[in-house]
């Protein structure tokens, strides 16, 4: 919000030649509040690319195996094709069986699609 932002990064003279300040937000007035205009917009992998990343994390592949695909692309959909949800996700699924996998879905399904 404006006030923390405010708060964190207030005043130009706190701040010595060459700091840099990282504001992460998706609320554009917050920027234009502050007269922020150099702006780097992150874009989030393709489902093709997130569904490599999961696939790295919990089988050490690039795609899935046999029996995996459709649970593999729920996953990463639920993590938003988010790159550390997907690491995080992958690395607690790794080594489970098909049957794990799915005993965990109902758990994914209802904390990560909020």
């Amino acid at each position: 919000d404006i006030q923390l932002l405010r708060t964190l990064a207030g005043q130009p003279r706190w701040f010595g030649p060459g700091s840099r300040i990282i504001v992460t937000t998706k609320d554009r007035q917050l920027l234009k509040c502050h007269k922020i205009d150099n702006v780097y917009e992150v874009k989030f992998p393709s489902r093709e690319l997130a569904l490599q990343m999961l696939s790295r994390s919990a089988f050490g592949l690039d795609s899935p195996p046999d029996g995996f695909a459709e649970l593999a692309v729920e996953v990463a959909e639920l993590a938003g094709n988010l790159p550390l949800g997907l690491n995080i996700i992958g690395s607690s699924l790794g080594g489970m069986d098909k049957e794990e996998w799915m005993e965990m879905m109902p758990r994914f399904r209802y904390s990560l699609d909020r």
